[in-house]
């Protein structure tokens, strides 16, 4: 696919950058570089970044900085979704802002991939919390002296940073475990379960058990369960099937199991899944 050049509208570059929030992957902009720099934060839920062919994992309080050439794009893991507030910068403000802040641009600009930090307690609040409020004010003189004052907490921890440990601290997604998610997305082999992803990859049992608690935070059972449990739910939703029935035809083998993974995962029950949503299809 190629991607999309996107570029700062007259009005942001006027008024001051604009915060952008995206509540949802599928509210994102396709594959896409840009002609500004750019930084994110993830404010909940996760998804996986696609980003200069590598792919990587964003969770609550991510935050990345984003440059020109770099092509990226966001995609949905299983049945998680994500809110993300970016906010844009025009080519020729970032070296000055660096530099006011005594830090060479190459910090930014060098890595292969975009720097990325994961923020937390405090300092986390303060920035989604501004962020936010700056997303309201738009367009208003009052965005551009807002995010300069935010700029501080931003770049923080570029300083003295150690930017080898920096990049080691965001693992990138091997291939074979992204294309093994993609795999995955197939029905007949979430159905399957756990002995078809094994069988799917070359890879020993306790490698890829490994591999998914670091990568996807979960184990390979939880990351099956959560697709099955999509399916379920949609079986539930078009009313056509009992609970006994949809147990079995999403893969589970023990109707226990699948009311305590359900309830684990809604906090329901799936006949008060039903009545809750069915209204809305």
């Amino acid at each position: 696919m190629e991607p999309v050049h996107l570029q700062l509208t007259r009005e942001e570059v006027e008024c001051g950058p604009r915060v952008l929030c995206q509540n949802a992957v599928s509210e994102t902009f396709p594959l896409h570089t840009h002609d500004f720099y750019e930084f994110f934060l993830i404010t909940c839920g996760k998804a996986i970044h696609s980003i200069n062919d590598s792919q990587q994992l964003l969770t609550e309080g991510s935050l990345v900085f984003i440059r020109p050439d770099d092509v990226h794009c966001y995609k949905a893991i299983n049945y998680f979704d994500f809110q993300i507030l970016s906010v844009g910068f025009p080519y020729d403000e970032i070296a000055p802002l660096l530099a006011y802040l005594g830090l060479p641009k190459s910090l930014i600009d060098k890595p292969e991939l975009p720097v990325h930090f994961k923020f937390t307690g405090i300092q986390y609040e303060y920035l989604k919390e501004t962020m936010l409020q700056i997303s309201g004010l738009f367009p208003g003189s009052q965005c551009r002296p807002l995010l300069r004052a935010l700029m501080g907490t931003v770049f923080y921890p570029l300083i003295d940073a150690n930017m080898e440990c920096i990049n080691n601290n965001l693992q990138t997604i091997p291939n074979w475990l992204f294309e093994l998610d993609q795999k995955m997305s197939d029905r007949a082999n979430y159905i399957a379960g756990l002995p078809r992803l094994l069988e799917l990859c070359n890879y020993s049992r306790s490698h890829v058990m490994r591999s998914f608690q670091i990568y996807f935070k979960m184990t390979p059972t939880e990351y099956i369960n959560t697709k099955r449990m999509e399916y379920a739910c949609e079986l539930i939703l078009e009313n056509q099937y009992s609970i006994a029935e949809i147990c079995y035809m999403s893969g589970f083998g023990n109707l226990s199991y699948f009311y305590s993974v359900f309830n684990k995962l809604y906090r329901c029950t799936p006949k008060d899944f039903f009545r809750k949503y069915a209204a809305h299809i």
